[in-house]
């Protein structure tokens, strides 16, 4: 008699273990010359770097070409007074055909286009994640894949933009050289919407069957007297969910389900693998990756999560009991947060800040790893990029050092000097001078901007909603 085979769970989420490992060495293809320069919006002076860069990268020569790369840059700055793309066409035509423009569609409907991507930010204070905003958006351009993407900071260290400006020749020099960089593989969140479906055969009775093979939940609604024209076909648990207006939201930071201008706090289910795990009562519930748990998570009383760590942070915001702390998932698992039926208000979702959506009664949203990860270029490495910026921009676990028993004796002039720490001695020396000198930089740099963009307009303005939003996909019959 043959021994019963083990039951074996069969994983329905994309395999993202090629696709996420944490930190893989990058190495140019000489023959790739597509770039890709995505500047933020509202900040004439960074349109003057778009310029230089997007210059320098094409006029410099490499791998025995005379114009190595071909850059695209945003479409509003084909107009612009600052860029200057008229000057281009006028002295030399061959290197004005090496500039393209980009718009989002572009980018949505050929994220296999480009070879690199730049991106530019500007921020001028140390608690202000400016530059992390323009990796954001990148990652919400490419809903699909993500090309490799260079961060540049001007001003401060953010959690994603380990590379400052000034050094950019240096930087691209080694990138395109024969030298390996470190790049990491930031997981993402696929997350999709799904509508409530009311059924309408009268007063009906839902039947549901799992497979114990894959673990997949089957569902049919059925009469009370099993009369056969009012029962309904199996169908996946899913379908059963109308999918009213379907789009999938690949999601860096976090996925956020909150109460919205009601004030009442949210009642959700949240689910993992078809498992219930616990009924939220609380202001809302971040679904978070470990990229994003320096960033809403974090207000929430998420824990600090190194992005090489694969995991989804769940973090409850508000919550009506004490007992509720934050977990970090495995990325393996399948999660759902629903809105029941008896829930007194409805809820409303956004992805990374983004897109906000109400979810009513019965609604709900799934959770994912994705397969389409997002690949940053290193500094130096994952780990000290981004213990670097943990201390520079939260700056972790900062105090004064804690004073030693141990009294020494000395002369009244040292015990005179020893008394008021010099700034070379005190712990706090670097961070007081620092943010002295940033305060006044920044002040210098306000007037001198105001004075001269006080009645000039912005030359490259953010892209409107009309213009961001994606196709819509047919719906599912």
């Amino acid at each position: 008699m043959s021994k019963a085979k083990p039951k074996t769970h069969v994983d329905k989420t994309p395999n993202t273990s090629l696709s996420t490992a944490p930190e893989i060495p990058f190495l140019w293809d000489k023959t790739k010359e597509t770039i890709l320069i995505i500047t933020k919006a509202r900040e004439n002076k960074l349109v003057c770097y778009t310029r230089q860069i997007t210059e320098w990268l094409v006029t410099t020569p490499r791998f025995d070409k005379k114009y190595p790369f071909i850059v695209y840059v945003d479409a509003h700055l084909e107009q612009s007074k600052i860029f200057d793309y008229k000057s281009f066409k006028e002295n030399n035509s061959e290197l004005a055909n090496r500039i393209k423009f980009w718009t989002p569609k572009l980018c949505q409907n050929n994220p296999g286009l480009f070879d690199l991507i730049i991106t530019a930010s500007y921020s001028l204070w140390e608690a202000i994640l400016g530059g992390d905003g323009t990796v954001l958006f990148t990652s919400w351009l490419f809903q699909s894949k993500v090309p490799p993407i260079m961060p540049f900071h001007l001003g401060s260290l953010s959690f994603l933009t380990p590379f400052y400006y000034k050094s950019f020749r240096e930087e691209l020099d080694a990138l395109f050289g024969s030298n390996r960089i470190d790049k990491t593989v930031r997981m993402r969140l696929s997350c999709t919407v799904y509508r409530f479906q009311e059924s309408t055969s009268p007063s009906p009775q839902r039947r549901v069957r799992q497979n114990s093979i894959t673990g997949e939940l089957w569902t049919k609604n059925m009469s009370p007297h099993n009369s056969p024209s009012l029962v309904d076909k199996w169908s996946l648990l899913e379908t059963a969910w109308m999918r009213q207006q379907f789009e999938t939201f690949e999601v860096l930071n976090e996925i956020v389900v909150d109460r919205g201008p009601s004030a009442y706090m949210s009642a959700l289910e949240l689910f993992g693998d078809e498992r219930h795990l616990t009924t939220v009562q609380a202001d809302g519930l971040c679904i978070a990756t470990p990229t994003g748990s320096t960033a809403y998570s974090l207000s929430a009383n998420g824990s600090l999560t190194h992005p090489d760590v694969r995991c989804i942070l769940v973090t409850p915001i508000c919550p009506h009991t004490l007992s509720f702390r934050p977990m970090m998932l495995p990325d393996s698992m399948s999660i759902r947060i629903v809105v029941p039926l008896s829930s007194r208000e409805t809820a409303y979702c956004s992805f990374d800040g983004r897109n906000r959506v109400e979810l009513k009664k019965g609604d709900h949203v799934k959770i994912t790893a994705s397969q389409y990860a997002l690949p940053t270029i290193c500094n130096i490495n994952t780990s000290n990029d981004w213990f670097m910026s943990l201390q520079k921009c939260l700056q972790w676990n900062v105090r004064q050092r804690q004073k030693s028993f141990v009294v020494v004796e000395s002369c009244e002039k040292d015990l005179a000097n020893s008394s008021s720490l010099s700034e070379k001695d005190n712990l706090f020396a670097c961070i007081q001078s620092r943010l002295k000198n940033n305060s006044t930089t920044a002040q210098n740099q306000d007037t001198e901007d105001d004075d001269n963009n006080e009645n000039a307009a912005w030359d490259l303005l953010p892209w409107s909603e009309q213009e961001l939003r994606r196709d819509k996909l047919k719906e599912t019959p």
